[in-house]
């Protein structure tokens, strides 16, 4: 497209940016939208993926807590990532690895290959797409950056909620092909992303592409200044306390309405449990922003 990726002193959007902090927006959202509906789908699909594998609810739930865990640890490298790497490429390559980890999961056929496929493969793939993701919105956008951010989770409550119609492709298709349907679509977004995100290298960068002077900080670096930020750590440990709950939710909440209530079908109690719980979330952000 042409834009010019240099920055300006104030930490504004790069000049020229112009239409493109929206399409780059879009963007984001479109793979974020994946991102969640990639997560949650395996939740959705927890009693046919149960019966078929022959599966216990403590088996299926060690399947999300290895997740959880892979996720969490790789987090941290994830930021370091973002700050240290090319964005694009952070992004890009997150969501070729959890789009192609969600479609194989389809091929799983017990604890073992779930573990891998979806708990190692799909959870360290998605914890890279984040960090990279705000760091670009908030270079590119710096008078709309809250309502920007605020665009860009309503893809969090879109795509968990859009999930649900992963129930519809099991119940009439097999769980299988609920997998591969979402994989594919994530795969194909990468070629978008591709061809469509400019390499912006990061504000402040004052050399060219790959000098010394684009490397990001030191690991002592980031450490020493976030632990000296007394507001990190408790925002921290708040969000810990919120993703506690909300994991347990989103992973059996579906699955409790339909064997609770009989003649609810999958789907329907899939899209009761995620739709009910987001509604309000999606106006509350969408009003914060």
């Amino acid at each position: 497209m042409g834009i010019r990726t240099d920055t300006i002193s104030d930490g504004h959007a790069p000049r020229g940016a112009g239409f493109y902090q929206w399409e780059l927006l879009i963007l984001l959202w479109c793979a974020f939208f994946l991102h969640q509906g990639d997560r949650q789908i395996f939740n959705n699909l927890a009693p046919l993926i149960m019966g078929d594998l022959d599966l216990t609810k403590v088996q299926f739930g060690l399947v999300g807590t290895i997740f959880t865990v892979v996720y969490g640890v790789m987090v941290p490298l994830a930021g370091y990532a973002g700050d240290a790497l090319r964005r694009k490429w952070v992004v890009l390559g997150s969501l070729l690895v959890f789009s192609t980890a969600t479609l194989l999961t389809g091929l799983c056929t017990g604890l073992v290959s779930l573990i891998i496929f979806r708990s190692v493969a799909t959870g360290g793939g998605e914890a890279f797409y984040y960090p990279a993701a705000n760091s670009l919105i908030g270079q590119f956008h710096h008078r709309t950056r809250a309502m920007a951010m605020a665009i860009h989770q309503t893809a969090l409550y879109i795509g968990i909620v859009a999930s649900s119609f992963a129930a519809t492709v099991g119940r009439w298709y097999g769980w299988r092909s609920a997998f591969y349907v979402f994989g594919s679509c994530g795969i194909a977004m990468a070629g978008v992303i591709l061809w469509r995100m400019q390499d912006t290298p990061r504000a402040g960068a004052g050399g060219p592409a790959g000098s010394a002077d684009d490397h990001g900080p030191s690991v002592a670096e980031v450490l020493r200044y976030v632990l000296s930020k007394p507001t990190v750590l408790w925002l921290g440990l708040a969000f810990a306390g919120q993703v506690f709950v909300n994991v347990g939710y989103l992973s059996w909440m579906p699955t409790f309405l339909y064997e609770r209530y009989d003649g609810l079908e999958l789907d329907v109690a899939s899209f009761l449990a995620l739709a009910c719980h987001h509604a309000g979330a999606f106006v509350g952000v969408t009003a914060g922003g």
